[in-house]
């Protein structure tokens, strides 16, 4: 019975040792993985799209999940950032809280701005907008291999005019 639970002590203790060398908890990553949000949050507000060279690998990932759109690569993602810099020319964004662990980063941050061009399928609305959302990316090699937002895709809709506020009729 003995040889048991020095037997579940020692695989308790070997999966420990695992989990903690598998993930990179170092301070340095951590920093360096708030920096590359900050400098791509940074971009998106002065309208850099150049910085995807610096923060993305070649081959990176950002996918817009309110729109339910994945963009593959540096070129294409930066034509992205470039479409929507075109129809918001005060686009900003505002990070409010950021935090990173294990080559892993989030942000929560607030967009705004007024659609004065246009979009595939949304012409310009001249409608202003502020909408609450979060990021997460995975950093690898000190780039971003996948950078995904969240926001609310109803709310910035009602606010650009788009899709009517509905109040619940009365009976």
């Amino acid at each position: 019975m003995r040889q048991i639970k020095l037997l579940y002590v020692a695989l308790g203790l070997a999966g420990t040792l695992l989990i903690a060398c598998a993930a990179d908890t170092s301070a340095d990553s951590a920093s360096e993985a708030d920096a590359l949000a900050r400098k791509l949050c940074d971009a998106w507000s002065s309208h850099d799209a150049r910085v995807v060279d610096e923060v993305f690998a070649e081959q990176g990932v950002y996918e817009d999940v309110a729109a339910g759109r994945t963009i593959e690569g540096r070129q294409a993602i930066k034509g992205f950032l470039n479409q929507n810099f075109a129809a918001i020319p005060d686009f900003k964004v505002d990070v409010t809280k950021i935090f990173s662990t294990g080559g892993m980063v989030a942000c929560e941050w607030v967009m705004s701005g007024t659609q004065t061009g246009d979009f595939p399928g949304l012409p310009a609305t001249g409608k202003s907008f502020t909408v609450r959302g979060a990021s997460i990316a995975k950093v690898q090699d000190g780039t971003i291999v996948h950078w995904t937002d969240y926001y609310d895709m109803s709310t910035l809709l009602h606010q650009l005019g788009v899709v009517p506020n509905s109040a619940p009729k009365e009976q």
